[in-house]
């Protein structure tokens, strides 16, 4: 705590300060990318309408004997928090089988002690074991018919790795990345287009970006999308499928023509 009164700690990435939304929930501060985690509208209210209800989640459980969910990335822990109490609360038996990107370890240690220990009836969320696939630490929780595994790395990296054991596998994207302005590798056409391999026939992905920008760059990845009501103030969001919807042929001609250059790796330093 500082002489202002707010609340920080540091891992070996970043220095984050800790936020208190309108919904009595946290999020953080980063540092390193200058950006908050989520809206201070409410972080799990926005998680919920950006991605638990966006992606109709439940419906699929209730119509799958199991679902894989992809989170990008892990954060604060709030898009596993909500998952996990939406699946209780519709008393779900269907298997779930959910993967998330984190590339600050320290944030899943944080979640665990400032998320979930307040919360008794996750006390099995402790319960974890550390797993190494391809020099990539993989916090690995199972209870029941759920699989949770939190990857630790960059994003780009570890999900080359995925696509080698999950192609094909993955039913819902929560895209949730920092902005591209602050972390654009996640926003780029190639990155889209990894998404695109590892997601099932059909997989549906959701991102709380309205940008053009990023449309085109679904668009160049073969994603389709359509535009939704954003949570809080904002105006808009993109859900966007694989297969099996049909694409608004105006909002398509849209980004098309639009004159914006849209992110591409070869204008971005990847890390080795």
């Amino acid at each position: 705590m500082d002489n202002s009164g707010k609340i920080f700690f540091s891992t070996s990435f970043s220095t984050y300060e800790i936020v208190r939304t309108n919904d009595g929930h946290p999020t953080l501060f980063s540092k390193h990318f200058d950006e908050l985690c989520h809206s201070n509208v409410g972080s799990y209210e926005e998680t919920l309408f950006n991605y638990i209800n966006a992606l109709e989640i439940i419906k699929i459980l209730k119509t799958q004997k199991e679902i894989t969910i992809l989170e990008m990335g892990f954060g604060v822990g709030i898009g596993l928090l909500v998952t996990l109490d939406e699946y209780f609360r519709h008393q779900i038996d269907s298997r779930m089988s959910y993967h998330s990107l984190e590339i600050d370890e320290g944030l899943f240690y944080w979640s665990l002690e400032n998320v979930f220990k307040e919360k008794p009836y996750y006390a099995w969320m402790n319960h974890y074991r550390i797993i190494e696939e391809n020099g990539f630490k993989v916090f690995n929780i199972d209870y029941q018919n759920i699989q949770i595994n939190i990857h630790i790395g960059d994003a780009r990296k570890v999900t080359k790795h995925l696509l080698k054991t999950m192609a094909g596998s993955v039913d819902a994207f929560y895209q949730d990345p920092f902005s591209p302005s602050k972390n654009p590798l996640l926003w780029t056409v190639e990155w889209f287009k990894d998404l695109y391999k590892l997601g099932a026939w059909n997989a549906v992905l959701s991102t709380y970006s309205a940008s053009t920008l990023i449309r085109k760059s679904l668009l160049l990845s073969d994603w389709q999308f359509g535009n939704y009501l954003g949570y809080g103030t904002k105006r808009g969001m993109t859900r966007a499928w694989k297969n099996g919807h049909q694409m608004d042929e105006v909002l398509k001609g849209k980004v098309t023509r639009s004159p914006l250059v849209p992110l591409q790796d070869h204008n971005f330093k990847l890390q080795d």
